[in-house]
């Protein structure tokens, strides 16, 4: 098949424009590969609206799709009625039960957060032995906030004999992290150690999101620490699960090892830090931070402009504050005067 080898190869090597004029010159060949092949080379070269042209017309002539178009042509979709559209002629060919083109239909209607349609297609597909699919149901429900979904697809993926991957892992944790189930959390961590999982940096960071979010700062700290290779992620998540928990020195003792170990903070980093010094009255610290804010544009978007967080201007106005009251107390008390005293000779 001389035609579609051409359409392939110009196509791959981002030539389009060639690919579709050896397509145009060779009508005698337009047949199911030669459309497969260039719908396949315009999804490639980032034109899906043309991609779906070339199906449509391939309707049009009477030249019927195959399992192979189907993929495909669902990635070129723009919206869910598209999908949905696909998904009807899919079913009136039969090929509902092809893994293959299941598999781009769960993960179209997940695109879309369709998560009930995508479901509705995974009870359907005949294997569901790929992981990949679990975790694809796994991850969408927990995204759209159907957790106890998220949680019951998983059970549903042991039972039936399907070994979970960290990816399986990381998704079951942001469910149980939700809804704050620590023991099940902690379950899950040690199904984690018997299976011998590696516990790399996206695994170790979603159990000290999972156990901040129980108000278990010990258990997450623990993890921290066990750690080899830390991330900005890493940092963030326990600098937040010890602001969250209340402990603003341990917040700040954080952010200072963390600039010492060569980790450069981020707009999260001293989002979480600034109610921190905030609440200690540290203005020293909260002026250091947002020195490092204005030197490093952390609050410029991608147009070098900078935008308004009101967040973050009522902590640093909070740090003001309480360090100039602490400040006014501090005179006064040189003075003889205390609140405290006032406070009861008003009430006398």
């Amino acid at each position: 098949m001389p035609t579609t080898s051409l359409i392939n190869m110009y196509s791959k090597c981002n030539s389009i424009s060639n690919a579709l004029s050896v397509f145009y010159t060779s009508p005698l060949d337009h047949n199911v590969f030669a459309y497969n092949a260039i719908i396949v080379g315009l999804i490639a070269n980032d034109l899906p609206k043309r991609a779906l042209e070339f199906y449509f017309q391939m309707r049009v002539v009477g030249i019927m799709p195959d399992k192979f178009t189907f993929p495909c042509v669902l990635k070129a979709c723009r919206n869910e009625l598209d999908v949905k559209k696909i998904h009807g002629l899919v079913f009136k060919l039969g090929l509902e039960v092809d893994l293959f083109i299941g598999s781009a239909l769960l993960h179209s209607y997940l695109t879309y957060r369709m998560v009930d349609f995508a479901f509705d297609v995974f009870e359907d597909l005949p294997e569901r032995e790929d992981v990949v699919l679990w975790n694809a149901m796994i991850n969408g429900y927990a995204q759209t906030g159907e957790f106890g979904s998220a949680l019951m697809v998983f059970r549903w993926m042991i039972e039936d004999g399907v070994v979970p991957n960290k990816f399986s892992i990381t998704g079951v944790l942001s469910a149980l992290a939700n809804y704050g189930e620590f023991y099940n959390g902690k379950v899950i961590h040690g199904f984690v150690i018997k299976m011998g999982f590696d516990l790399g940096v996206a695994i170790s960071n979603a159990l000290i999101d999972m156990y901040g979010k129980c108000s278990c700062i010990a258990d997450a700290f623990e993890v921290f620490e066990t750690m080899d290779d830390k991330d900005i992620f890493s940092w963030n998540s326990i600098i937040c699960v010890h602001e969250q928990c209340g402990d603003h020195e341990g917040t700040l003792r954080l952010f200072k090892r963390m600039f010492s170990t060569g980790v450069r903070p981020d707009l999260v980093t001293v989002t979480t830090t600034l109610p921190a010094c905030a609440y200690l009255a540290a203005l020293r610290h909260g002026r250091e931070i947002h020195a490092y804010m204005i030197v490093n544009g952390l609050r410029k978007d991608a147009a070098d402009k900078e935008y308004d967080d009101t967040y973050i201007d009522n902590a640093i106005l909070d740090i003001l504050i309480y360090a100039g009251l602490n400040s006014l107390t501090a005179r006064l008390r040189e003075h003889g005067y205390t609140p405290e005293s006032d406070a009861l000779e008003s009430s006398l």
